[in-house]
């Protein structure tokens, strides 16, 4: 059925009418909910003729602006440009004006593939999900997981030592640069017991590291939630911290 509409009634219909579809604009965001979003641009003024919504999911969150299909380009990237300047380097990605863009993945794999980088993953609370996020693509050269820092061998410390996670977290960073040759090293350990990482009402404090060559890279999050929300977010965090240096944006802290 489906190729009999595309090939007979598609293009009888294109003859008929005049198709004038909408244009749709996404600011992909991570790291900012939406009402923080809302607030942020909530100053701007946006042309009547323009719809704003937005779609808050698992692994970001998009701000949508639908433009009438004779909407002057020009006056739709000035638009577009205004509203994701307050969301700073939030932004990983703004689909609809020209450019293919994807997930947070998609534009870090999109980076590394282009420069030729590779990378080593040592991960803690996201439970193996940093890695699976990265299937298949042939840039990410090793990844392995420990359940928590007191699994760490000889870089194990108390999990509740800020200075000295990382610390840990650079050496094992030094370390699996060695071993693997990677250009670059994603670490990432966490303070917290077993009990704050299961209780949805407490919370860990995820400490990522990025090793780049001579150079380091540090964030550190607070995250709260189920166990699946903490370990999606340390994952997506630690990821993030990858595309802000890849993007050459600001690293938070």
């Amino acid at each position: 059925m489906k190729h009999l509409f595309l090939e007979g009634i598609l293009p009888t219909l294109s003859t008929r009418f005049l198709l004038q579809p909408v244009q749709l604009v996404s600011i992909k965001t991570l790291g900012l909910g939406e009402s923080v979003i809302q607030e942020r641009i909530n100053s701007i003024e946006i042309p009547a003729e323009v719809q704003l919504g937005f779609r808050a999911g698992t692994d970001e969150v998009q701000t949508k602006l639908l433009f009438p299909f004779d909407y002057p380009k020009m006056a739709m990237t000035a638009l577009v440009t205004r509203l994701a300047e307050p969301l700073g380097d939030y932004v990983f990605a703004i689909d609809g004006l020209g450019e293919t863009t994807g997930d947070l993945v998609f534009e870090i794999d999109k980076l590394m593939t282009a420069r030729q980088y590779t990378l080593a993953i040592v991960e803690t609370a996201s439970h193996g999900l940093l890695a699976a996020k990265c299937i298949g693509l042939e840039w990410l050269l090793s990844a392995s997981y420990q359940q928590s820092t007191a699994r760490l061998g000889q870089h194990s410390v108390a999990e509740t030592d800020a200075e000295n996670l990382i610390s840990a977290a650079k050496a094992i960073a030094i370390d699996m640069q060695k071993s693997s040759g990677a250009d670059y090293v994603l670490v990432q350990l966490y303070a917290g017991d077993n009990n704050a990482l299961h209780n949805k009402d407490k919370s860990i404090v995820v400490y990522n590291i990025l090793l780049t060559g001579d150079n380091s890279h540090q964030a550190t999050h607070s995250i709260t939630g189920p166990i699946k929300r903490k370990q999606n977010q340390a994952a997506l965090l630690a990821l993030d911290l990858l595309r802000r240096h890849l993007q050459h944006k600001t690293i938070n802290h």
